[in-house]
Protein backbone atom coordinates (compact mmCIF):
# COMPACT_ATOMS: atom_id res chain seq x y z
CA UNK A 1 0.00 0.00 0.00
CA UNK A 2 3.28 2.43 -0.37
CA UNK A 3 3.11 4.74 -2.40
CA UNK A 4 5.75 7.13 -3.60
CA UNK A 5 8.14 5.63 -1.39
CA UNK A 6 11.02 3.13 -1.64
CA UNK A 7 11.07 -0.32 -0.74
CA UNK A 8 14.39 -2.51 0.45
CA UNK A 9 14.37 -6.19 -0.21
CA UNK A 10 16.86 -9.15 0.49
CA UNK A 11 18.59 -10.16 -2.80
CA UNK A 12 17.05 -13.66 -4.16
CA UNK A 13 13.64 -13.02 -2.22
CA UNK A 14 11.66 -15.11 -4.34
CA UNK A 15 8.67 -13.96 -2.33
CA UNK A 16 9.66 -10.22 -3.49
CA UNK A 17 10.96 -10.93 -6.71
CA UNK A 18 8.22 -8.70 -8.98
CA UNK A 19 7.66 -6.06 -6.23
CA UNK A 20 8.35 -2.72 -8.94
CA UNK A 21 11.37 -0.71 -8.34
CA UNK A 22 12.81 -2.52 -5.91
CA UNK A 23 16.41 -2.26 -4.32
CA UNK A 24 18.01 -4.96 -2.55
CA UNK A 25 20.20 -5.59 -0.50
CA UNK A 26 22.65 -8.19 0.70
CA UNK A 27 25.60 -10.34 2.41
CA UNK A 28 28.01 -11.25 0.49
CA UNK A 29 26.41 -10.44 -3.41
CA UNK A 30 28.22 -8.10 -5.15
CA UNK A 31 24.74 -8.58 -7.60
CA UNK A 32 22.46 -6.58 -5.12
CA UNK A 33 22.19 -3.14 -5.30
CA UNK A 34 23.56 -2.84 -1.66
CA UNK A 35 26.14 -5.28 -0.21
CA UNK A 36 27.94 -5.43 3.03
CA UNK A 37 30.90 -7.76 3.17
CA UNK A 38 32.24 -9.08 6.50
CA UNK A 39 35.81 -10.20 7.41
CA UNK A 40 37.78 -10.35 10.83
CA UNK A 41 35.82 -8.07 12.59
CA UNK A 42 35.39 -5.14 9.70
CA UNK A 43 32.47 -4.70 7.38
CA UNK A 44 32.21 -2.74 4.34
CA UNK A 45 29.33 -1.23 2.21
CA UNK A 46 29.21 -1.21 -1.34
CA UNK A 47 26.71 0.27 -3.89
CA UNK A 48 27.45 -0.33 -7.43
CA UNK A 49 31.00 -2.29 -6.93
CA UNK A 50 31.67 1.23 -4.84
CA UNK A 51 32.75 1.21 -1.25
CA UNK A 52 30.58 3.42 1.08
CA UNK A 53 32.00 3.27 4.46
CA UNK A 54 34.17 0.48 6.21
CA UNK A 55 34.25 0.19 10.02
CA UNK A 56 34.95 -2.30 12.69
CA UNK A 57 31.92 -4.36 13.67
CA UNK A 58 31.95 -6.68 16.74
CA UNK A 59 29.06 -9.33 16.05
CA UNK A 60 29.40 -12.11 12.90
CA UNK A 61 26.04 -13.77 13.04
CA UNK A 62 24.43 -13.95 9.71
CA UNK A 63 21.83 -12.75 10.85
CA UNK A 64 23.48 -9.68 12.36
CA UNK A 65 24.78 -8.75 8.97
CA UNK A 66 21.58 -8.67 7.31
CA UNK A 67 20.21 -6.41 10.19
CA UNK A 68 23.02 -4.22 9.93
CA UNK A 69 23.42 -4.43 5.88
CA UNK A 70 19.60 -3.05 5.72
CA UNK A 71 20.23 -0.50 8.23
CA UNK A 72 23.46 1.09 6.56
CA UNK A 73 21.99 0.71 2.89
CA UNK A 74 19.16 2.63 3.98
CA UNK A 75 21.19 5.11 5.91
CA UNK A 76 22.89 5.27 2.43
CA UNK A 77 20.23 6.13 0.71
CA UNK A 78 19.13 8.47 3.15
CA UNK A 79 22.03 10.19 2.56
CA UNK A 80 23.93 9.76 5.88
CA UNK A 81 27.64 9.91 5.63
CA UNK A 82 30.58 7.56 5.78
CA UNK A 83 31.20 8.94 9.06
CA UNK A 84 27.88 8.81 10.46
CA UNK A 85 27.40 5.12 9.11
CA UNK A 86 30.53 4.10 10.69
CA UNK A 87 30.11 5.67 14.47
CA UNK A 88 26.93 3.89 14.12
CA UNK A 89 27.97 0.48 13.32
CA UNK A 90 31.09 0.54 15.33
CA UNK A 91 29.43 1.25 18.75
CA UNK A 92 28.13 -2.31 19.08
CA UNK A 93 29.58 -4.17 21.06
CA UNK A 94 28.84 -7.71 22.77
CA UNK A 95 29.20 -9.43 26.16
CA UNK A 96 30.73 -12.43 27.46
CA UNK A 97 27.99 -14.39 26.08
CA UNK A 98 27.21 -13.34 23.09
CA UNK A 99 29.40 -13.91 20.46
CA UNK A 100 32.74 -12.87 21.77
CA UNK A 101 36.18 -13.99 20.47
CA UNK A 102 37.96 -16.05 23.43
CA UNK A 103 41.26 -16.90 22.94
CA UNK A 104 42.42 -19.49 25.11
CA UNK A 105 45.84 -20.71 24.91
CA UNK A 106 45.83 -22.86 21.09
CA UNK A 107 42.02 -22.70 21.37
CA UNK A 108 39.94 -19.63 19.63
CA UNK A 109 35.97 -20.11 21.16
CA UNK A 110 33.02 -18.20 19.50
CA UNK A 111 31.28 -18.04 22.40
CA UNK A 112 27.33 -17.07 21.96
CA UNK A 113 25.92 -18.78 25.10
CA UNK A 114 23.72 -16.44 26.16
CA UNK A 115 20.25 -18.37 24.74
CA UNK A 116 19.70 -20.33 21.54
CA UNK A 117 16.79 -21.54 19.41
CA UNK A 118 16.30 -23.65 16.28
CA UNK A 119 16.76 -20.56 14.21
CA UNK A 120 19.94 -18.95 15.93
CA UNK A 121 21.92 -22.25 15.41
CA UNK A 122 21.19 -22.17 12.17
CA UNK A 123 22.53 -18.39 11.68
CA UNK A 124 25.34 -19.71 13.52
CA UNK A 125 26.27 -22.44 10.90
CA UNK A 126 25.89 -19.78 8.35
CA UNK A 127 28.39 -17.82 10.23
CA UNK A 128 30.70 -20.32 10.03
CA UNK A 129 30.42 -21.33 6.54
CA UNK A 130 31.25 -17.24 5.99
CA UNK A 131 34.61 -17.76 7.86
CA UNK A 132 37.39 -18.48 5.93
CA UNK A 133 39.85 -17.39 7.96
CA UNK A 134 39.93 -20.45 9.93
CA UNK A 135 40.49 -24.12 8.39
CA UNK A 136 39.40 -26.54 10.80
CA UNK A 137 35.82 -25.63 13.09
CA UNK A 138 34.14 -27.37 15.40
CA UNK A 139 31.01 -27.14 17.51
CA UNK A 140 29.54 -27.09 21.00
CA UNK A 141 25.81 -27.45 21.28
CA UNK A 142 24.13 -27.61 24.40
CA UNK A 143 20.67 -28.03 25.06
CA UNK A 144 17.54 -25.35 23.42
CA UNK A 145 14.95 -25.35 26.51
CA UNK A 146 11.50 -24.49 26.61
CA UNK A 147 10.78 -26.17 23.42
CA UNK A 148 8.11 -27.81 25.09
CA UNK A 149 6.17 -31.26 22.90
CA UNK A 150 8.67 -30.42 20.31
CA UNK A 151 11.95 -30.93 22.20
CA UNK A 152 12.45 -34.08 20.37
CA UNK A 153 11.90 -32.83 16.60
CA UNK A 154 13.75 -29.60 17.05
CA UNK A 155 16.80 -31.05 18.67
CA UNK A 156 16.80 -33.79 15.73
CA UNK A 157 16.21 -31.18 13.15
CA UNK A 158 19.83 -29.36 14.96
CA UNK A 159 21.41 -32.45 14.33
CA UNK A 160 20.38 -32.48 10.75
CA UNK A 161 21.85 -29.38 9.85
CA UNK A 162 24.91 -29.49 11.98
CA UNK A 163 25.84 -32.56 10.45
CA UNK A 164 25.87 -31.16 7.45
CA UNK A 165 27.63 -28.41 7.86
CA UNK A 166 31.57 -27.33 7.88
CA UNK A 167 32.55 -28.56 11.40
CA UNK A 168 35.15 -31.57 11.90
CA UNK A 169 34.35 -32.01 15.37
CA UNK A 170 30.61 -32.12 17.42
CA UNK A 171 30.56 -31.76 20.78
CA UNK A 172 27.10 -32.18 22.19
CA UNK A 173 26.55 -31.07 25.91
CA UNK A 174 23.36 -31.87 27.63
CA UNK A 175 19.95 -34.01 28.80
CA UNK A 176 18.96 -33.84 24.74
CA UNK A 177 22.15 -34.34 23.16
CA UNK A 178 20.68 -37.84 22.01
CA UNK A 179 18.04 -36.13 19.88
CA UNK A 180 20.93 -34.16 18.53
CA UNK A 181 22.79 -37.06 17.79
CA UNK A 182 19.83 -38.80 15.75
CA UNK A 183 19.89 -35.86 13.22
CA UNK A 184 23.87 -36.03 12.27
CA UNK A 185 23.43 -39.77 12.21
CA UNK A 186 20.85 -38.93 9.44
CA UNK A 187 23.57 -37.47 7.65
CA UNK A 188 27.21 -37.81 6.07
CA UNK A 189 28.96 -36.86 9.35
CA UNK A 190 31.54 -39.32 10.94
CA UNK A 191 30.48 -40.89 13.77
CA UNK A 192 33.92 -40.94 15.62
CA UNK A 193 34.09 -37.19 15.35
CA UNK A 194 30.73 -36.38 17.67
CA UNK A 195 31.52 -36.66 21.30
CA UNK A 196 28.75 -36.58 23.27
CA UNK A 197 28.14 -35.33 27.71
CA UNK A 198 25.28 -35.89 28.59
CA UNK A 199 26.03 -34.34 32.44
CA UNK A 200 25.35 -30.66 32.37
CA UNK A 201 26.78 -30.78 36.00
CA UNK A 202 30.62 -31.58 34.40
CA UNK A 203 31.51 -29.21 31.71
CA UNK A 204 35.04 -30.48 32.53
CA UNK A 205 34.24 -33.75 30.30
CA UNK A 206 33.74 -31.75 27.48
CA UNK A 207 36.52 -29.83 28.17
CA UNK A 208 38.78 -32.68 27.79
CA UNK A 209 37.09 -34.03 24.99
CA UNK A 210 38.13 -30.81 23.21
CA UNK A 211 41.71 -31.29 24.14
CA UNK A 212 41.90 -34.70 22.87
CA UNK A 213 40.61 -34.09 19.70
CA UNK A 214 40.87 -30.23 18.27
CA UNK A 215 43.80 -29.37 16.52
CA UNK A 216 46.14 -26.06 17.70
CA UNK A 217 44.21 -22.96 15.95
CA UNK A 218 40.68 -24.68 15.66
CA UNK A 219 38.04 -21.96 15.95
CA UNK A 220 35.29 -24.10 18.41
CA UNK A 221 31.60 -22.62 18.22
CA UNK A 222 29.68 -22.59 21.34
CA UNK A 223 25.58 -22.32 21.48
CA UNK A 224 23.08 -23.71 24.23
CA UNK A 225 20.66 -22.24 25.95
CA UNK A 226 21.28 -20.01 28.91
CA UNK A 227 20.60 -21.74 31.68
CA UNK A 228 23.04 -24.44 30.92
CA UNK A 229 26.04 -21.94 31.25
CA UNK A 230 27.94 -22.93 28.33
CA UNK A 231 30.56 -20.69 28.94
CA UNK A 232 31.89 -22.97 32.11
CA UNK A 233 33.75 -24.80 29.54
CA UNK A 234 36.30 -22.38 29.18
CA UNK A 235 37.31 -22.28 32.97
CA UNK A 236 38.90 -25.21 32.02
CA UNK A 237 41.28 -23.93 29.41
CA UNK A 238 42.96 -21.50 31.74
Amino acid sequence: GMVGGQIFVPYGEKLLQNVSGKLTVSVESLNSDYTLLSHDGEVSLFSDNTEIFTSPFALAEKHHLNSLAFATGVGAYLGLTRDELSSGSSRISVDNTRQSMIFKKNYHFLSDCYNASYESVVALLETAELDRKHANKAIIIGDILELGRFTEDLHVAVGRVIGSSVFSHIFLFGEFAKYVKIGIEKTDFPKDCIFINDDISRPDITARQIKEHCEANEIIYMKASRALRLERILDYFD
